[in-house]
């Protein structure tokens, strides 16, 4: 599955954001110089059901990837503006893309969240595992 246009997605419905990528993205997103608020889109996983014809493959894939934050303000010394950032990118990419079947014809699910990391750059992670699927098929 791509994901480039989930990320494009995620891109032109949340203003908010002032990066967003994919996972290969996040090679830059460590040196302590990360735009944010910032989302990338990594892939996580993928499962399959039993084939469902004979000569042949018709398989149901379920698809799940996350759209990792990061998030930073230290406007003040509890964190509480961090998290009022957090909320408010994460309402915006839960609008865009639940619902939304990505061309697929299955329609994205919210499968859960948590914290990752708090680095030394003041700077929170927070990962967000979303679930579609496709289908493939022998010709």
């Amino acid at each position: 599955m791509r994901l480039d246009g989930i990320a494009a997605r995620i891109a032109n419905e949340v203003p908010a954001l002032r990066k967003v990528g994919v996972f290969v993205d996040l090679a830059t997103a460590g040196d302590g110089m990360i735009q944010t608020p910032a989302a990338y889109v990594l892939p996580e996983a993928e499962d399959a059901t039993a084939n469902a014809i004979i000569g042949g493959v018709a398989q149901q894939v379920t698809v799940s990837f996350a759209v990792l934050y990061a998030v930073r303000n230290v406007s003040d010394a509890a964190g509480e503006a961090a998290l009022d950032d957090l909320e408010t990118v994460r309402a915006g990419v839960m609008a865009a893309l639940l619902g939304w079947d990505c061309g697929t014809g299955i329609p994205i699910e919210y499968g859960g969240g948590a914290v990752t990391d708090v680095d030394p750059n003041r700077v929170l992670w927070w990962q967000d595992r979303f679930i579609t699927g496709t289908y493939v098929r022998s010709v």
